[in-house]
């Protein structure tokens, strides 16, 4: 897996399992800030590569007849929606 797909990977993963406190979101955007400044790494391809993610959790669960009012594809449209806005 490449470093960019780790660390939207990773992203994803602490936002969704943030509930009060924002110490997952903030420590992955750390990690990748490091990166893009130590290693090159576009913020934009991560930023990307995680909405693509969300997008495609979004698609499969409507195809499998999941409502669109379901918590699982709320849960990924605020992931989305926060990781599209802490990466402006």
């Amino acid at each position: 897996m490449s470093l960019e797909k780790e660390l939207a990977a990773r992203l994803r993963q602490s936002v969704q399992g943030c509930t009060i406190h924002l110490h997952g979101p903030v420590q992955a955007w750390v990690a990748l800030n490091e990166a893009s400044q130590n290693n090159g790494i576009n913020i934009a391809s991560v930023k990307k590569i995680a909405s693509e993610a969300s997008a495609e959790r979004i698609n499969a669960l409507v195809l499998s007849g999941v409502s669109l009012n379901d918590p699982r594809i709320i849960k990924e449209e605020i992931t989305k929606a926060f990781i599209e806005k802490l990466l402006e």
